[in-house]
């Protein structure tokens, strides 16, 4: 095996779990910086001062928020120089887990037990 996948054409995996890695190590200082910095907070915490957390959660932000967002993530793809494929799956997956993160969800104790090892 020559570590690559058969779809069409060969595509090489490590770029692209490197990619995801690194697009999420961005992300995370972004959140972070949001957090911590007063100016960023106050674009921020319109997304914790929903009264009624659920799906939409994932998605309400300042529009500030959402263009200074944008900005970095297309700084960050450029200067990383991340695969077109790793910069569609982040965002897939990035969309999807906010979602389910905010979803609001319940679930009965049996399945919550099986889902502690995603917490």
């Amino acid at each position: 095996m020559d570590g690559t996948v058969q779809c069409g054409r060969s595509v090489r995996l490590a770029p692209i779990v490197l990619g995801l890695i690194a697009l999420d190590l961005v992300i995370y200082g972004q959140h972070a910086m949001f957090h911590a910095v007063p100016i960023f907070w106050r674009l921020h915490k319109v997304h914790h001062t929903d009264l009624d957390v659920d799906v939409t959660t994932g998605v309400r932000f300042h529009p500030a928020e959402v263009i200074l967002s944008m900005v970095s993530r297309w700084r960050s793809c450029s200067s990383l120089g991340a695969p077109v494929l790793a910069v569609l799956l982040f965002e897939v997956i990035l969309n999807c887990t906010s979602m389910f993160n905010h979803g609001n969800v319940t679930y009965g104790a049996a399945s919550t037990d099986g889902l502690d090892f995603l917490s």
